[in-house]
């Protein structure tokens, strides 16, 4: 037997209902997402606009930002002296022979007394 008009009709506007609601989430969850990324966006855009409109009113003052390059250099340069007397200081310790001190404690014959050939 065939199924009634109305039963046909009265599931329908459910099933509509539900694609509705989950076209509307995903329609929701859509512009939140653009509108963070719009947000993320503006704020790194309004730093960069506050940094150059100070630069800029330096610049018209006759005043500059020093560079951090000599700052740069100098942290560069200290880090070679100071990696050049490491390795100096390194360099000069000798470590002791390993092969003298270890045959006469390891090979069970005592030395011969200082003053007998």
């Amino acid at each position: 037997m065939g199924r009634s008009p109305r039963s046909v009709v009265s599931r329908r506007p459910l099933g509509i209902r539900d694609e509705a609601a989950e076209a509307w989430n995903h329609l929701m969850a859509a512009v939140q997402e653009g509108a963070t990324e719009v947000g993320e966006r503006s704020r790194r855009a309004g730093a960069t606009a506050r940094d150059r409109a100070a630069s800029a009113v330096l610049a018209l003052r006759g005043q500059r930002r020093p560079p951090p390059w000599p700052w740069l250099v100098a942290g560069l340069g200290m880090g070679l002296v100071v990696g050049a007397v490491a390795g100096a200081v390194l360099a000069r310790r000798q470590p002791a022979p390993a092969g003298d001190a270890e045959v006469g404690a390891h090979s069970g014959a005592s030395a011969p007394p200082v003053g007998e050939s």
